[in-house]
């Protein structure tokens, strides 16, 4: 379920697109979640201002990254309708394991806590990003800067993905929170349908660009 690497994309970390973290909270048990700003909506829909043809249809490349932009849209939103409430659990387990002495149960939660929070900060920059996409600016789709927010998002998603799976077979101290991967399920079916739509259309290229 959490392989993202079975779809043949090798997502990287960007390196020239620098983002400017927030620290993350948790680290010292405080139980506090991070605040996560809403994303301003840019008015109107990508459909509504994608690039035409010369006959003012749409072309095929249009129609290609209409769909990889309104499938982005559906996986950070599910990430950041899911992600936020659920670091808030992971933070109490947290408050737990500080409370019974647990060394190794705390460590386990501190990089996991990091891990999520890491995910919803890219998901916020990207978040932003899409919402600013416009007619005006079909170069986008070229840009290597906004491929390399795809590739943020999509990495951070996939290391926690891949983390919240290891404590799960592997490390049975640390309890998750009951439902965790049933939560976690619509993200990840809906990022592999992202990077299945990118991986197939004229800028696959772009996920494997950064690293």
């Amino acid at each position: 379920l959490w392989e993202l690497a079975l779809l043949g994309l090798q997502v990287r970390v960007a390196t020239d697109v620098p983002l400017n973290p927030v620290p993350v909270p948790y680290i010292n048990g405080t139980g506090r979640t991070a605040t996560i700003t809403p994303t301003p909506r840019s008015g109107e829909s990508w459909a509504s201002t994608s690039s035409k043809g010369m006959n003012g249809d749409f072309t095929e490349e249009d129609r290609i990254f209409e769909k990889i932009f309104l499938s982005l849209q559906r996986s950070t939103n599910w990430v950041m309708r899911t992600l936020p409430s659920l670091n808030s659990q992971f933070g109490a387990c947290l408050d737990n394991a500080m409370a019974h002495g647990a060394p190794k149960v705390i460590q386990y939660w501190r990089v996991l806590i990091g891990k999520c929070i890491t995910a919803i900060q890219n998901t916020e920059v990207l978040k932003k990003r899409l919402s600013l996409i416009k007619l005006k600016e079909p170069g986008v789709r070229t840009h290597n800067a906004f491929w390399a927010l795809c590739n943020n998002f999509i990495d951070s998603w996939a290391e926690l993905g891949k983390m919240i799976k290891d404590i799960s077979t592997s490390v049975p101290e640390v309890q998750l929170p009951h439902d965790t991967r049933q939560r976690l399920r619509p993200i990840q079916h809906s990022v592999q349908e992202t990077c299945t739509l990118i991986g197939a259309s004229p800028w696959s290229e772009s996920l494997r660009g950064h690293g």
